[in-house]
């Protein structure tokens, strides 16, 4: 028998029952109580012990040699401690704990009777306290069930709130949340009948169960009922705990929740650029928690060290809509396979809500996935494809319907029960339900004061320098100094940058008006704010005001040039010296890094060749400077035009653009269609993705990394307006 309300779960050994059978006795007297002479025979022994375990309000231990000796009762302690459950020690003889025992027990009281049974002792614990079998309290469960014993009937009811539940810890009642220190999450979410004993009991949401799936006809409830159960792991435990991103094909019911604080962020059928940048996000992060984890899981990571990242749960409603519309290729269903296969272990979850019973989409088997509820089927055929061999739904009496929303059956351990699905708030009417909701989200948003869930990268439409600047990521690339930020990538929306190890020379080529000279001037914000040394050659005049307002050198003329050329010979010589002696690895920290900035390579050779510069001979120096460059923590940023007629540079001395292009490993190529480049050339790796005009499909200051052959790096960045 299934026991419902609070009572006290008693772990012991059966060789000690002698011992303690006066104790046993004087709880069974004033406390609700559950042990092993209770089990029932409908359901497996472990499935029984787990269920018990996870619904008592505390567990007292009844430690000694023979207990310490069984698997079986180290195994009810291990789990009940993983659930959060309060465990109260009664120590009945002489027994030597392990020290990882003695770790395992530390926070939890211990009692001695191995002399005298001091109840008295036991009946301090607030928790006991709850059990007594006199208590006025009665849950929503104990009122339903005495209310029907008086009308002879067993029947669910037809209307349920998720608020009726006896929980103390919600936010509703306290306007905070008390942390989990359990590696699972478990909400009540309906009430759920026996259908060989008629016992009602409460329908449970419980991540240990994996990726779960909620199958329901249309107006069934089964968008409502992931709402239930997204509100009550939010009610019950806090961001810290529990995170979510949510997919909605459905109803758009989804939406309410977008302020919430446990919430990162909600997408729909119109959102699929952001889904693709969600996917990409959560593939790293399941990567980086595998390594966190140390190839352990979740739940024995937090048994052991307490939970230190909070679970992350995809809600997906309209499953069989995303499925069809958005993972139709290898690429995007491997992202997902990815979460299906390795999730669980890294505490990534999947709650999705369909209208078909298909298990499997594209060839995608949904196995992985189990079902957790099915709603509003008129035949029980329909409730046989959703569990299988787990259930003969036809012992159900004719007089069952499941015409009412939020009626079905749930699965839970290996057996399949009649189900009353709650709805998340005491509000039956739908829109004054959807207002209510969103702003009990709102409210949790202005309560908590720690760290939200991540939203999903995104590329703003005012992106702007500022912007860009202020991202954590950005300013974690601050502290590193060896790194320039371009912009955002458009696939994963996140801060793309030219590392300064190996691109002494960084072409950036375009048409006209494209956004190279924004760029520039991106580069030059950058440099001011890590205090390094700057030389702007600009010879169209555009950047003078920044360059002042920044304090950097800036160069529009040839005797400005010549002057800057002739104070960089000696710096140059020395670093050139002092290279020597430097391991490869040691130069960048070695170095102060310094950039020589040219906006426009035709314009800038035009400086060279005027009769000024030949005959202060300021050729021989730059291409001195540039050859001797390499290594030393200097580097050359050029923009150029990319057309026939602008290609056509009249070097000042031969090999000059030759240096350009063999010491570039990385480029960036604004607008225009890539196939026609006439800088990059065959030097150059460029996908045939990229045979398109970059800047006709993403709009002005949208670039094109391009990288060398043998480099896998081909990447659309959007680069920020530079205010």
């Amino acid at each position: 028998m299934f026991m419902s309300g609070d009572y006290i779960f008693l772990s012991y050994s059966h060789k000690d029952t002698q011992k303690i059978q006066n104790t046993i006795d004087w709880l069974e007297n004033h406390y609700n109580i559950w042990y092993d002479k209770n089990l029932g025979l409908a359901r497996e022994y472990n499935e029984e012990i787990a269920d018990q375990i996870r619904n008592a309000k505390i567990v007292i231990a009844f430690f000694s040699a023979s207990y310490m000796e069984s698997p079986y009762c180290r195994d009810e302690i291990m789990y009940a401690r993983t659930k959060g459950i309060e465990i109260l020690g009664i120590i009945i003889d002489d027994v030597q704990m392990s020290e990882g025992m003695q770790l395992r027990l530390g926070r939890f009281q211990m009692l001695n009777f191995t002399g005298n049974a001091e109840y008295e002792k036991i009946t301090l614990n607030s928790n006991i306290q709850k059990c007594e079998k006199n208590a006025q309290r009665e849950s929503l469960l104990e009122s339903l069930q005495h209310s029907q014993q008086e009308m002879k009937i067993k029947q669910l009811p037809r209307m349920l709130f998720a608020t009726d539940f006896d929980r103390k810890n919600t936010f509703s009642m306290n306007k905070k949340w008390v942390t989990s220190n359990a590696g699972s999450l478990r909400v009540p979410i309906g009430l759920r009948q026996d259908t060989e004993n008629e016992e009602i009991a409460e329908a449970y949401y419980d991540t240990d169960y994996g990726h779960q799936c909620v199958y329901g006809n249309s107006m069934s409830g089964k968008s409502t009922l992931l709402q239930t159960i997204a509100m009550q792991l939010m009610e019950n435990y806090s961001p810290d705990a529990v995170q979510f991103y949510m997919i909605d094909y459905g109803n758009y019911m989804l939406e309410i929740f977008k302020n919430a604080p446990h919430v990162g962020d909600v997408m729909n059928s119109e959102d699929t650029d952001k889904i693709g940048r969600f996917f990409l996000y959560i593939e790293k992060e399941l990567r980086e928690r595998i390594r966190f984890f140390r190839n352990g899981s979740y739940g024995t990571y937090a048994q052991k060290y307490g939970v230190e990242k909070p679970f992350i749960i995809i809600i997906i409603d309209g499953f069989e809509s995303f499925a069809s519309e958005y993972l139709d290729d290898d690429s995007k269903q491997n992202a997902f396979k990815a979460i299906l296969r390795e999730g669980m272990r890294a505490g990534m979850l999947i709650l999705a809500g369909t209208g078909s019973t298909r298990r499997s989409v594209f060839g995608l088997s949904l196995e992985n996935i189990r079902p957790l509820a099915a709603l509003g089927y008129e035949s029980f055929e329909r409730y046989d494809q959703v569990f299988g061999e787990y259930v003969n739904t036809r012992e159900i009496s004719k007089k069952d319907t499941f015409e009412s929303p939020g009626r079905g059956m749930i699965k839970a351990g290996r057996k399949v029960f009649l189900l009353q699905a709650a709805l998340p708030i005491d509000v039956a009417e739908d829109y004054d339900r959807y207002d209510v909701l969103a702003e009990k989200c709102k409210e949790m948003g202005k309560t908590w004061e720690g760290k939200c869930a991540k939203k999903v990268p995104t590329v703003p439409d005012d992106f702007t320098s500022d912007y860009m600047f202020d991202m954590p990521e950005v300013q974690g690339m601050k502290e590193n100094s060896r790194h320039l930020v371009i912009g955002l990538n458009l696939n994963t929306a996140e801060p793309e940058s030219i590392s300064l190890e190996n691109n002494y020379m960084f072409p950036v080529i375009g048409k006209t008006s494209s956004g190279k000279s924004n760029l520039i001037r991106l580069f030059m914000k950058q440099i001011a704010r890590q205090n390094w040394d700057c030389i702007v050659i600009d010879p169209k005049m555009i950047h003078k005001p920044m360059a002042d307002k920044l304090k950097l050198q800036h160069v529009s003329s040839a005797v400005e040039l010549h002057e800057a050329c002739f104070g960089l010979i000696k710096e140059i010589k020395e670093r050139y010296e002092k290279k020597k002696e430097l391991t490869k690895d040691s130069i960048l920290d070695y170095f102060k890094p310094r950039f020589i900035l040219i906006d426009g390579l035709k314009e800038f050779y035009n400086l060279l060749n005027q009769e000024y510069s030949k005959e202060k001979n300021v050729s021989a120096f730059l291409h001195n400077i540039m050859e001797k460059a390499m290594n030393c923590g200097v580097y050359f940023i050029i923009t150029a035009e990319d057309d026939r007629k602008s290609c056509e540079f009249q070097e000042p001395i031969a090999g000059m653009t030759k240096i350009i292009r063999a010491n570039s490993n990385q480029g960036l190529f604004f607008g225009g269609n890539i196939q026609d480049d006439r800088w990059f050339e065959l030097d150059y790796q460029v996908g045939k993705k990229f045979s398109y005009d970059i800047g006709f499909a993403h709009g002005i200051g949208t670039a094109l990394v391009v990288s060398k052959a043998g480099a896998e790096k081909n990447d659309i960045v959007n680069v920020p307006l530079v205010i």
